[in-house]
């Protein structure tokens, strides 16, 4: 207050413009002047208490209006403020805003822009006892009429804001249809606040907090994108606390006569308890679909912030910002943004249902099967499951979740398999995080690159080089921080493909107080190929302590580090040994040197890789053999001791057959079918003499 009146003895004129955050608590003035300014035209004050009038910049106006309040030491009491709306009206704050039930005389409040009178709810319409129904009760009495035969209290038009025991209630009419849609605006009054008129006066919004009741929803008309004419979307989300609920969808209209909308549909229901056996509860279900749109498959370590699967949870958890639950923001989760969860797409059509669980009072997961067809038929299998140890104890010595992801394409003729741990993973203690996962895909059909395949664990680090279609994963490892000196972290990786093996990891542990800090690092990394051989690994180990001296103004860092290193590569086999001392460094080679690149697979390596050629072409005697001679079965060209009314046999190949020899005719007898086969069942009829050749003279059919 010393500073207040300072600065109007100062000031020329006696007025000052003075930030709220001088002399304001800002509990008591936010409602009124939330980051405003209070122009002071005047004061008057004891010792201990000060009496400001003047003028202040309040949300509920643009030009600056007249107030009044009292400073009493730190806080500020009986403010009021009052708002010129024009017309012979006022908008009248006390102590930030209209408080319900104390309300003065001729209070009004302000809405969306337009001034409505508050009153109070009316009570029971009073009765003419000399005015009776036919069951001997009391009708209301009769209201006065106008001249115009009108009830007196019809005459006055104004708005009015109905004020409860509940709080301050609003309508809030509609306005005019636009666009084909009517637009609506939610109810205001204590427990219902609303979220906005979304998309820009286009749409409905909702929210009621009443614990243990939540009710949180939106249907909004949202911007669209140059391809698309129309887009609403709308979700609702229902929390009592046993049970929760949500249901979300989007109707999509592009662009063009020949286009066809786009629309999805997702429900999920949720409980604290499940339902079912002890060893197998179910929590939660779920179901959607949707038609001329796709959905966008999470990799393993994405599916905490998938939408469909936290439904299953908590549907709140979507949009959420704290504790305050923001449907519009679940509307942008889904289908906003550059990269959005579902998105349309014509012509593809996809389901998906879900499960929550538990197991055994200790297991706990969400399932989900997703199936799209269309453009590419893809089916995924979604899962998260998590467990903590004990069950029983507030504290946990370990918690272990994991999701995982699996996806089939057929038609592309790929599989891929991947799983995570979650950031809610921990080992012995919180702070010992686990992270990363694991990442599988194999490559069949008719795929460019079929037969192909890729382990991953962790991130590969530079300097591997791996094709781009093999998976990539987050680095696997754990970060653990005991006390508050102590800091390891760990990381691990591996790859097996059908060309190499590589694995390795690192560990760093730290020690960190005041001005000393010590540390030790290894590392190992492994490289191993086949066609050809290869190997080249590594490792090493480094530790080291620095010290921070301060000698009066100067601060002097003392730091020894010692390590050594050793690498080993082959054929030729080579290597080098490295020393590293806090003065100087060297490393000593042995052997061949290191190769920049692997060597090509020359023919002959290649050829060591097919079968052998014995064993290509077999041929099997199924009827008429009669035993004698050589066996049934054979590689080698040798004549058959066959009946003379017949033999069929099978002629079974390693590699594909384009076309078939009989007798060891010059050219074949008949084409096979295409694509080409690899094993062929013969009729032949002729004499026994005729089949010594090793092929009958009839052209055979495919078994």
């Amino acid at each position: 207050m010393e500073d207040v009146r300072k600065l109007l003895d100062q000031a020329a004129g006696g007025a000052v413009e003075i930030p709220v955050s001088v002399f304001a608590d800002p509990d008591a003035a936010g409602l009124v002047f939330p980051g405003g300014t209070v122009r002071i035209d005047g004061a008057v004050g004891g010792s201990r208490t000060l009496s400001v009038g003047g003028q202040a910049k309040i949300t509920a106006s643009t030009a600056p209006v007249d107030l009044a309040f009292t400073v009493d030491g730190e806080w500020v009491t009986g403010a009021v403020a009052t708002v010129a709306l024009g017309q012979g009206c006022s908008l009248v704050l006390v102590d930030g805003a209209p408080d319900g039930t104390d309300l003065p005389a001729g209070a009004w409040a302000l809405a969306d822009g337009r001034a409505l009178r508050l009153t109070r709810r009316m009570p029971a319409p009073p009765t003419d006892p000399q005015r009776l129904d036919g069951l001997g009760r009391a009708l209301p009495a009769v209201k006065p009429r106008d001249g115009a035969g009108r009830d007196a209290d019809a005459r006055d038009r104004t708005p009015r804001a109905l004020v409860t025991d509940h709080g301050i209630l609003t309508p809030r009419p509609g306005p005019r249809r636009r666009k084909g849609m009517r637009v609506l605006e939610a109810p205001s009054v204590r427990g219902w606040s609303p979220i906005g008129t979304p998309g820009g006066d286009n749409g409905l919004s909702v929210d009621y907090y009443n614990p243990p009741l939540r009710i949180a929803g939106a249907l909004t008309a949202l911007p669209a994108c140059p391809t698309y004419k129309t887009v609403v979307g709308g979700v609702l989300l229902v929390d009592t606390g046993a049970f929760n609920g949500s249901a979300m969808g989007a109707y999509v209209v592009p662009h063009g006569n020949g286009a066809e909308p786009s629309l999805f549909a997702y429900g999920s229901r949720g409980s604290q308890t499940g339902f079912g056996p002890p060893l197998f509860q179910v929590r939660g279900i779920s179901a959607g679909f949707g038609w001329n749109s796709r959905v966008r498959v999470p990799a393993a370590d994405a599916l905490g912030s998938f939408p469909f699967l936290m439904a299953l949870d908590n549907p709140g958890a979507i949009g959420a910002d704290g504790e305050e639950v923001d449907p519009l923001r679940v509307l942008g989760e889904l289908i906003g943004g550059s990269n959005p969860w579902v998105r349309p797409q014509e012509g593809d059509l996809w389901f998906a249902a879900g499960l929550a669980f538990d197991c055994f009072e200790t297991f706990s997961g969400r399932a989900m099967a997703l199936v799209q067809t269309g453009s590419d038929l893809t089916i995924s299998l979604l899962g998260a499951a998590g467990m903590q140890l004990p069950t029983k104890s507030e504290k946990k010595i370990a918690r272990v979740e994991i999701g995982i992801e699996a996806t089939l394409r057929p038609t592309a003729g790929e599989l891929s398999i991947g799983a995570a741990f979650t950031e809610k993973t921990f080992l012995i203690d919180p702070n010992c995080k686990l992270r990363g996962g694991v990442g599988m895909k194999f490559w069949f059909g008719d795929h460019p690159q079929a037969g192909d395949f890729a382990f991953m664990l962790g991130a590969i680090p530079a300097g591997r080089e791996l094709p781009a279609r093999y998976p990539r994963q987050q680095p696997a490892g754990l970060t653990w921080g005991v006390g508050s000196t102590v800091n390891i972290t760990g990381n691990a990786y591996a790859a097996f493909t059908p060309k190499s093996l590589m694995a390795g990891g690192s560990l760093e542990v730290v020690f960190q107080s005041g001005m000393l800090r010590a540390w030790l690092t290894a590392r190992v990394d492994a490289l191993l190929e086949w066609n050809p051989f290869y190997f080249d690994v590594g490792m090493g180990i480094r530790v080291g302590v620095s010290a921070t001296i301060k000698i009066w103004f100067v601060k002097i860092k003392i730091s020894i580090e010692v390590g050594v290193s050793v690498r080993v590569w082959g054929p030729a086999v080579g290597g080098e040994a490295t020393v590293h001392l806090w003065f100087i460094s060297f490393t000593i080679g042995f052997g061949a040197d290191r190769r920049n690149q692997t060597p090509a697979l020359d023919w002959g390596g290649f050829q060591g890789m097919l079968p052998p050629p014995e064993n290509m072409v077999r041929t099997t005697a199924i009827a008429g053999y009669t035993g004698e001679g050589a066996p049934a079965t054979r590689s080698a060209v040798k004549p058959w001791l066959v009946s003379n009314g017949g033999f069929t046999f099978t002629a079974d190949s390693q590699a594909p057959l384009s076309k078939i020899y009989l007798n060891q005719a010059a050219t074949p007898s008949r084409s096979p079918p295409t694509p080409p086969w690899t094993s062929c069942r013969c009729t032949c009829r002729a004499r026994a003499a005729n089949c010594t050749s090793g092929l009958p003279t009839t052209a055979g059919t495919r078994p």
